[in-house]
């Protein structure tokens, strides 16, 4: 046995399919390793902006009490707005700077405006009379911190003094962010070409050796053996293929030797057979050889005796009429043995046509009702003229009734009754057949010749009387059409013969 042709290792990928496993890994990995960074980035993010707050708020509370310091050692107050001016003009970048009178009227204005109504840092500072901070604004819209001093007292004035500063660099869009997300790219790009070469050594390249060993066997080349050093799973995958690659082994060389075993046992069967068939042969042959020579001898015999008792010259005219008589008949014997063994060889003509079963047993009655050994005889048909007509060849056909029914007629005696049916049997799923039935009012078959009825030259009648080739003919037709026949005793007494024929498709 010649291994199997070799499978293709690439397949088409289904719907489901997926890149290569390094690219899953390296790839996953790199996933991994970029959003554990910019996790840290989100957090570092958070802490630089606490510290920012906390340094802008500090700024802004020193710079609010430098300035109210300054604003109470100067009593004029048409100076504050000149102190205001000279802390903007120091460079440092403010978003609020303005002071308003307890009856909210604006001392001064350098940046951005007073409420409208009193609001929760100016109800701190004037009503409270404590310092008031807070971060004002939305979330990436320009937030910033707001210090609102205590009250400025300067003789008869109270104000209140506030100053924001603009919170730079907070959130996400600070401007180390750039700085975090390449080191993010760089540092998932590193990881992603270290894994890959390390997996690659350690995984990818074990599960290429796995794949190409079961490519291998798949192929037919058992008894691949392979050898992978990796992780314990890989392993012992390659030592469970190694173990199915050697079962495969042994399971084909098995097989090897109980085909060659079988093969050597048909050639016994089959010279035994052709022994059989050839002694088979032989019997039959010799049991015809022994049938015709019995058949013939004894009336060839006969004829020789008569023959040479006309050559003696016997002076006799009656007894040469009837020594002439009895040779005539026994030749008419021999002539009618030889026509039966024709008729049992004869090939038929082949043409085969659609018949109806109650035609054909009609006909058949018709043909044997005029002799004279069915004068006495009641012949009974039975058949419907609905019934579907079977294929087959006419001439044959006719010849097994008409030897069924002259058959039946001598087990009677030509005294009684025949009676030939004709019925469709089976069913769609099984098949159909028209089943004939020839049944006679005599004695039946003898118990001990009836597993042998159809045999050539088995017969029951006195010699001379019949040939034994009646139902070996009408054997040979009905096997010939695909169909079957057997002999019985009835139920009821008599002798029956049924056979079937196929119906065809519908």
């Amino acid at each position: 046995m010649s291994p199997g042709p070799r499978l293709p290792l690439e397949v088409t990928p289904g719907p489901g399919s997926r890149r290569g496993l390094w690219v899953e890994i390296a790839g996953t990995l790199a996933l991994i390793t970029l959003l554990s960074i910019l996790a840290n980035a989100a957090l570092f993010s958070v802490l630089a902006f606490e510290l920012e707050l906390q340094r802008r708020t500090d700024l802004a509370r020193s710079a609010a009490r430098i300035l109210r310091s300054e604003m109470e050692a100067t009593p004029d107050t048409r100076r504050w707005k000149e102190i205001g001016k000279a802390f903007r003009a120091g460079g440092l970048e403010v978003s609020d700077l303005w002071i308003v009178r307890a009856d909210m009227e604006p001392v001064f204005v350098l940046e951005g405006g007073p409420p409208v109504d009193v609001d929760p840092g100016l109800e701190s500072a004037l009503i409270q009379r404590r310092e008031h901070i807070e971060v004002v604004g939305e979330a990436f819209e320009g937030r910033r911190a707001v210090v609102v001093t205590s009250p400025v007292i300067s003789g008869h004035e109270t104000a209140a003094l506030r100053i924001g500063l603009p919170l730079e660099g907070e959130g996400p869009v600070a401007p180390g962010i750039g700085l975090v997300v390449g080191f993010s790219f760089f540092s998932s790009s590193i990881v992603a070409l270290s894994g890959y070469a390390l997996l690659r050594r350690r995984l990818l390249a074990p599960i290429a050796r796995i794949q190409e060993a079961t490519q291998s066997i798949a192929g037919g080349e058992f008894g691949t053996h392979i050898r992978v050093n990796a992780a314990s799973e890989l392993s012992q995958l390659a030592a469970a293929l190694n173990v199915l690659s050697l079962s495969l082994q042994s399971y084909r060389d098995r097989t090897r030797e109980q085909v060659a075993s079988l093969e050597a046992t048909n050639r016994e069967l089959k010279e035994v057979q052709d022994q059989l068939i050839r002694s088979e042969r032989l019997a039959s042959v010799g049991g015809m050889a022994a049938g015709i020579a019995h058949e013939i001898g004894n009336p060839l015999a006969a004829v020789l005796g008569y023959v040479e008792l006309l050559a003696s010259d016997l002076d006799d005219p009656d007894m040469e009429r009837d020594l002439l008589e009895r040779t005539r008949k026994e030749i008419d014997r021999i002539h009618r043995i030889i026509r039966d063994l024709l008729d049992y060889a004869r090939p038929g003509t082949g043409e085969r046509i659609e018949l109806s079963p109650g035609v054909l047993l009609r006909e058949a009655r018709d043909t044997v009702a005029p002799l004279p050994a069915l004068k006495e005889v009641g012949i009974l048909v039975l058949a419907d003229e609905s019934l579907p007509n079977i294929v087959g060849e006419t001439d044959k056909l006719h010849q097994v009734l008409v030897n069924l029914l002259l058959n039946a007629a001598g087990a009677i005696a030509g005294q009684g009754t025949i009676q030939a049916r004709a019925e469709v049997r089976g069913d769609e799923v099984h098949g159909r057949e028209v089943v004939f039935s020839v049944l006679d009012s005599g004695p039946g078959f003898d118990e001990a010749v009836l597993p042998t009825v159809f045999e050539p030259f088995v017969t029951t009648k006195e010699v001379g009387q019949g040939t034994g080739l009646g139902l070996s003919i009408c054997l040979s037709i009905v096997e010939s059409e695909g169909g079957w026949i057997r002999a019985e005793n009835a139920a009821g007494g008599g002798g029956l013969v049924t056979f079937g024929l196929p119906l065809p498709p519908a």
